[in-house]
């Protein structure tokens, strides 16, 4: 099954036991299939570097090195203007677009908010987990 892991699913996966590092270790073990975009990338390393987390650069480099080691890089040619209130949002749904993914996984309020988006389903890390125990497992 082909995913998209938004920044705040990755970084709660890294960081903290729960329904995200579920998620996580699945695409380790090759179950699910992550698709991020360098723009994605990009805002995942912004992220890292927020003072809430305190995270020393070399743990930043470790963070990018582990999202980069069970993910597929890919490149969205479209650019989308479907999220209007937060638009750095619509990078997940460009990137799931691109990769023909099946489901973004995401804890942002604006992305869940749709639901859906050209077949694509957009759902909590509990919500997937739920539906899709026998896809990760």
């Amino acid at each position: 099954m082909k995913v998209v892991l938004d920044t705040n699913v990755l970084i709660s996966g890294i960081y903290w036991e729960g329904n995200e590092s579920i998620i996580l270790k699945a695409c380790k073990m090759q179950n699910l299939t992550n698709y991020i975009s360098p723009e994605t990338l990009e805002e995942f390393k912004k992220v890292l570097f927020y003072n809430k987390f305190k995270l020393t650069p070399s743990e930043i480099e470790l963070a990018i090195e582990t999202v980069l080691s069970f993910s597929t890089v890919i490149t969205p040619k479209i650019k989308l203007n479907v999220i209007k209130i937060d638009p750095v949002d619509n990078i997940f749904l460009e990137c799931a677009l691109a990769s023909h993914a099946d489901c973004i996984i995401s804890g942002d309020k604006h992305l869940l908010k749709l639901g859906s988006y050209k077949k694509i389903e957009i759902m909590k890390s509990k919500d997937f987990i739920k539906k899709y125990k026998n896809e990760i497992e």
